[in-house]
């Protein structure tokens, strides 16, 4: 029986996300915190554009589906890698 793909939603400093959102970026290296687990491939993330500044949405957003995931590995030291594609973007003002 397949898994129920779940949803995540992150922050994005302005740099990053507006690199995703042209293709440029498609990974992400983040501490690996309780909420990302579980992520698995197929799940779908939503990166919440921050201003790092304020530490404030912007309230622009994308969804970037996990295509390939690495944690767990001693030399990640605690870390998870995960790679996307982008799928939809939200812009909201």
């Amino acid at each position: 029986m397949p898994k129920n793909k779940k949803t995540y939603e992150l922050i994005s400093f302005k740099e990053f996300f507006e690199a995703t959102t042209t293709g440029k970026k498609t990974y992400e290296f983040r501490k690996n915190i309780p909420e990302l687990d579980e992520i698995e491939i197929g799940d779908t993330i939503v990166l919440i554009e921050t201003d790092p500044d304020t530490n404030t949405p912007t309230g622009r957003r994308i969804n970037v589906q996990v295509t390939f995931i690495s944690k767990g590995k001693p030399w990640l030291n605690d870390t998870v890698i995960f790679s996307f594609k982008l799928k939809k973007r939200f812009w909201f003002f």
